[in-house]
Parts: structure tokens; sequence; C-alpha cells
């Protein structure tokens, strides 16, 4: 009876969404009676068997679909350390609203918030990590279940895997690292082949090395995630659900110490500075624990805050309007010995160069092709 029935959805999927129908084929299936109704991560496929049965196929085709979203968006990967049941939470709320975005509808069970409409999971757990931080998040009706028993298990599963590493040998690592890059491969062909065929909200998220798609604002994210360290310990529990006998971790966290820099010259015009401003605001949203050096500058330093969790941004007035100066702010950091883990300056690129690479990262966040003379670059393309 239920391989029937995901037979027939699967065979529609595969004529009305191939790529999802594909993913969705070569996903592994498990029944779980441990669990409400079904999990995925994008590698499998769980489910309560009597839920199953009380789906129509259209929801059935949804579930389908929403599994599928975690492969194509790389959930797995991107989840780092983050820990695994509140990631899964996250990544939910953000492929339901895409998929609502996307002309789907929302079956009942649908893990879905209006307010994180247009968010990537990495902002979303953040605001999720920052209300079990404040204790004001909470397992009601309206939060979809929240820290739901099936998200533990899955959990608890990843989390014995990734911890015993005696339980791997090298073959079964070579086995494992070719099956991984034969995924990424068949996942890139798809992509590729069915790209036009997926909705335009959905096209944004995917990144094609051939196809110029790649979102700047991900690219931010991920360079930044890179200098971010954050892990939990089981002892101190938090205190959240404790009175319901649920012991959720702690958050440990190493601070990130970057400076940022915007700049402020007659050449960016009021839009470009918001947008700038706007992204800062949500790379502080995302990191766990910082400690933030944030600079206004145009051929001089016209303001500086030091930035810590919680602290209000952005500023209400910003000054400048000059030319660009980018020798300013590491003359600055040479004088007072200071070495950010990360230099992240949002500019035109029009400006003096230093004559010498400092010792610390930098990155370019820009709309221009000009060379720099150091450090990445990230491409912010016209028209946003």
């Amino acid at each position: 009876m239920i391989e029937q029935l995901f037979s027939k959805a699967k065979a529609k999927l595969l004529v009305e969404n191939p790529a999802f129908g594909h993913i969705i084929s070569k996903m592994k299936f498990s029944q779980n009676d441990n669990i409400q109704n079904i999990i995925s991560d994008g590698k499998r496929f769980e489910y309560n068997d009597e839920f199953i049965q009380t789906l129509s196929q259209k929801e059935l085709i949804f579930a389908f679909s929403h599994a599928s979203m975690h492969k194509i968006l790389n959930h797995t990967s991107r989840k780092q350390k983050r820990f695994s049941y509140l990631w899964q939470l996250a990544s939910d709320y953000a492929i339901s609203s895409l998929l609502l975005k996307s002309g789907f509808e929302l079956p009942s069970f649908a893990r879905y918030q209006k307010r994180f409409d247009g968010m990537y999971a990495e902002e979303i757990y953040a605001i999720l990590q920052e209300e079990i931080k404040n204790e004001e998040f909470s397992d009601d009706e309206e939060l979809e279940t929240g820290f739901n028993e099936e998200n533990k298990q899955q959990q608890k599963r990843s989390d014995q895997t990734q911890k015993d590493p005696t339980k791997q040998n090298e073959n079964f690592q070579l086995e494992s690292e070719l099956e991984e890059r034969l995924e990424q491969k068949f996942i890139e062909d798809l992509l590729n082949k069915y790209y036009e065929e997926f909705p335009e909200p959905i096209k944004r998220y995917i990144n094609l090395p051939s196809k110029p798609t790649i979102d700047w604002k991900q690219l931010l994210r991920n360079a930044i995630n890179t200098y971010a360290k954050h892990d939990y310990v089981i002892y101190p529990a938090s205190k959240k659900l404790l009175y319901q006998g649920v012991y959720l971790p702690s958050l440990k966290s190493e601070t990130l110490e970057i400076t940022i820099v915007i700049d402020s010259s007659g050449s960016i015009d009021q839009q470009l500075l918001e947008e700038f401003l706007s992204e800062v605001a949500s790379i502080l949203l995302i990191i766990p624990s910082y400690t933030v050096d944030f600079f206004i500058i145009d051929d001089a330093i016209r303001s500086h805050q030091t930035l810590q969790k919680g602290d209000p941004f952005p500023p209400k007035y910003v000054l400048g309007g000059c030319g660009t100066d980018f020798r300013v702010i590491f003359s600055y950091l040479q004088e007072k010995h200071l070495y950010p883990n990360l230099l992240l300056y949002f500019t035109d690129l029009e400006g003096f160069f230093p004559e010498k690479k400092p010792s610390f990262d930098v990155i370019w966040v820009t709309k221009s092709k000009k060379e720099v003379n150091f450090g990445k670059k990230i491409y912010l393309p016209e028209g946003r």
C-alpha cells in the first residue's frame, strides 16, 4: 500500500518537476514509527506509516519536493557545527517559505512562519538560537511542534556517526568521499539539465558553475562562516524546557573578531549605501558571538563603533562624501596594533590602495570589476 503511494507520487513528480523526481528517487526511504510524520535531510526520507496513509497525493508530492530541496540547497554541508535538530527546524522553515513563494500549496504539516519569508536557513537558525537563549522559544502549535522527537533522534544518529571515528577505517572513508563526489556530480548535472524548469524564486538559490546565478549574499555568509566558530555543550544545560524533562545544549562560542568598513565617499549613492548597511546588519544577526570594529570611511575615518551582540545597528547618520582612501583603515589598524580575523570592506574600489599587503585576510564587497591589489573580491551584480 505504502509502496504504491510512493511510486505513483514519484512518477507524477518526475513528469511535473523532473529534478525533484530524480532526487527523491535516489533517496533512501525508511519507516520510523517513533516519529510523528516525516523527516528528511536530503539523503534519507523517514516516515511514520500511519501518517503517510492520511496524505493526499498532492500532499505527498509536496513532502517529496520539500525533501529534495534539502539536497538542492546543500543543507547537510551548510550545517557545519550548528546543532542538528535546530538546524533541521531552520532549514525546514526556509524551504517551506521558498516553495510557497514558488506556487506550492503548503499542507497543514509543513513547518512555516511568515516572519521567516525571504531568509536563508542560517538567518533563521540565528533567530531561533537567540530565542532559546532568551527563553522565549516554546513548543506550541504556532511553532509547528518545535523541538520534536524525530529531530532529537536524527541528532543522536548524526552525532554517533560523527563523534566515533574509530568505526571508520581508511577504506570506508575513501568510499564515503567517492560517494559524496558522485552525489555532487549527480546534483550538478541534474540542476544544469533542468535549471530553466525551476520557478524563478528557486533559481536564485541554485549555484551552477556555468551560470552567473550565485547569490552574492550567500557567498558573503559562507565567507563569514569560515571565521565564526561555535559549538554546544551538554553541561550546563539550557534552562529552556527543563520543566518538561527536555535537555537542550548550552551554546559555547569563540568570539569572532572582525573589522567592517563601509565606503561613504561621494561615488557611493544612497541606494548602495543602504544596501551595504542592510547586509552588515544581516551578518551581525547570523554570528553567534562577535566583536566588530565598524568604520565609516571616505578619505578619513568618519565614525567608529565597537559592536557586541545585541548592540543597536545601523547608525542613524552616515557622514562622508569626499574621495576614497583605503590606506586610512590599514594605517589605523597598524598604529593601534590591531589584527582582526578578517577585514570586510564594502566599496566601489575607486580609491588609493596601500603599498603593502596586510597580515590579515581582506574581502572586498563591490559592484566594480576593477582589480584589487590584495584580498578576495565578492562581486555584487548591477541592478540590485
